[in-house]
């Protein structure tokens, strides 16, 4: 069972690089870049929101009264924002498409984190349940892994960069399976793994209001962000349709 839950993360993780395969096809317009930026906002504002913040307080909603399970999920969301901050204030050019880029694939690859270890504890205590929940996490990791991919290669204009860091981030949901099995899996909980999924929202968000929606009106496009940051909202909605 432990094997298959492997294979499950891997190949919802590889589904990330299939979005950057997508995102490299031909290289960006200014036009393009700022719809990008404003889907990759929609797409990671969406999974916080709409996903990972319920579920975290939900979970902690079994052990304590529902205002002290919310009151615990914006501590955490909280947080995972002071932590992107900060980060954003160690970086010597934030503003940089460049930086902006790998703000973005960190911020998704925090949240691919404890996503993997959710996928193998699924694929664990129920094997078909497993394969529809990495089908259903790999099918939202692709506009993931287009949001990592084309901004980095609109920066960089290089191609291997951009697909290494989709590659990087989508395996990203293995590696902290295999941790989560081989070390972790003693005090590991699912409290625990939605604590850091709500952390990892703040992270989203930060990056999401902070960085990438200022990027894309920067552009000159502000029709285009706002169109793109709706597709990014829809994108995951029926991504989390097809886990629900």
């Amino acid at each position: 069972m432990a094997i298959q839950g492997i294979l499950s993360t891997t190949l919802a993780g590889l589904f990330t690089f299939l979005g950057g395969v997508l995102g490299v096809m031909r290289p960006p317009s200014r036009r393009t870049m700022a719809a990008v930026l404003g889907f990759a906002a929609g797409v990671m504002l969406t999974i916080s929101l709409a996903d990972l913040l319920p579920h975290c307080t939900g979970m902690y909603a079994q052990w304590m009264g529902l205002p002290m399970a919310a009151a615990a999920t914006a501590s955490l969301l909280l947080l995972g924002m002071v932590a992107a901050a900060l980060l954003e204030q160690g970086v010597e050019k934030p503003d940089d498409p460049a930086a902006i880029s790998w703000f973005l694939m960190l911020a998704i690859l925090l949240h691919n984190l404890p996503e993997g270890v959710l996928t193998l504890f699924a694929s664990v205590q129920e094997p078909t349940l497993g394969w529809h929940t990495t089908l259903a996490i790999g099918m939202h990791n692709i506009p993931e892994g287009i949001s990592v991919a084309m901004p980095l290669y609109y920066a960089t204009r290089k191609r291997t960069k951009a697909l290494g860091a989709a590659l990087i981030t989508g395996l990203a949901e293995p590696a902290a399976a295999l941790l989560a099995y081989g070390v972790l899996h003693f005090w590991m909980n699912p409290a625990m793994v939605a604590g850091l999924l709500a952390w990892s929202a703040g992270v989203m968000c930060w990056v999401s209001v902070a960085e990438l929606i200022p990027a894309g009106l920067a552009l000159g496009y502000p029709r285009r962000v706002g169109v793109g940051a709706c597709l990014g909202m829809a994108a995951m909605l029926l991504g989390m349709g097809l886990l629900s």
